[in-house]
């Protein structure tokens, strides 16, 4: 879903995609912040969420995903610093 010109949050009801293991909603027009209910989605193992109008800190909630290859939230207004809880990513092998 990424460079479609989605605008607005990003829905909570995503987290229902318990199954999920790539959520690609790059260069899109997202604003909000990231929901904590994405914690829930524990088979996901990529969340791009780079070039979007995020805001706010990264929810410690996506902390709960112990799956997660990569993680990319750059280029939002994001800001505060990485929880200590970054740590516990045992498969992650890309932050951005």
């Amino acid at each position: 879903m990424s460079n479609n010109k989605i605008e607005g949050e990003l829905p909570t009801s995503l987290s229902n995609l318990r199954h999920l293991i790539h959520l690609d909603v790059s260069s899109n027009s997202l604003s909000g912040q990231i929901p904590d209910v994405f914690g829930g989605m524990i088979k996901l193992q990529e969340l791009q969420l780079y070039s979007n109008n995020l805001e706010g800190q990264i929810s410690s909630s996506l902390f709960n995903l112990s799956q997660l290859v990569e993680l990319d939230c750059s280029y939002n207004k994001l800001e505060g610093p990485l929880p200590n809880k970054i740590t516990g990513f045992k498969k992650l092998t890309y932050l951005g």
